[in-house]
């Protein structure tokens, strides 16, 4: 179900959905998109556009000077133990500088592998005034993760798509915010 990972954001909804229903997908904005766009939906495809742009994923660079503290790890390694992972896997390299969608108190990212049961969990961490957390954009990708899941008829994952497409945290600035 990780296709959706690898389109662009116009192609998110027929792509993603195509994989799930079990009904033929019909076209991707028939219905109370069918008109002329409107300034809403234009809205919707720039913010799935943005998401799968910066959709949570290992970078490695630009490293912080600092790789990451032992009090790090500890840190890291009790958040990922309440998000039900039992043993750490792997922790990237510390990069400095955030989305700008993750706001400005954010100075740094990690991306976690952590193995939960049978299965893994990958998780973005951004550190926010001085703390790993579940950032915003990783929040929301969790909620998009959990609308796939649902398997939804054709229209009412379309509606449900751009209810939350309209909720992703955008900026007004698109650039990686790093230490100068």
């Amino acid at each position: 179900m990780r296709i959706f990972l690898t389109v662009t954001a116009s192609l998110l909804t027929s792509s993603a959905f195509a994989q799930t229903a079990s009904k033929p997908p019909v076209p991707m904005r028939a219905g109370r998109w069918a008109a002329q766009p409107s300034e809403e939906l234009l809205r919707v495809e720039r913010n799935l556009h943005r998401a799968v742009e910066i959709r949570p994923q290992r970078r490695d660079e630009p490293l912080r000077d600092l790789n990451i503290s032992d009090n790090e790890v500890r840190e890291i390694e009790a958040l990922m133990s309440k998000v039900a992972a039992r043993s750490m896997i792997n922790i990237s390299p510390v990069v400095d500088g955030c989305p700008c969608e993750e706001g400005p108190m954010c100075t740094a990212q990690v991306y976690v592998v952590a193995e939960a049961g049978d299965r893994s969990v990958a998780l973005q961490l951004s550190r926010i005034q001085n703390a790993w957390v579940i950032g915003v954009v990783q929040t929301w990708w969790n909620r998009w993760m959990a609308l796939l899941a649902r398997h939804l008829e054709v229209e009412e994952f379309l509606q449900k798509q751009d209810e939350l497409a309209l909720e992703f945290p955008m900026c007004v600035g698109t650039e990686i915010q790093a230490k100068k």
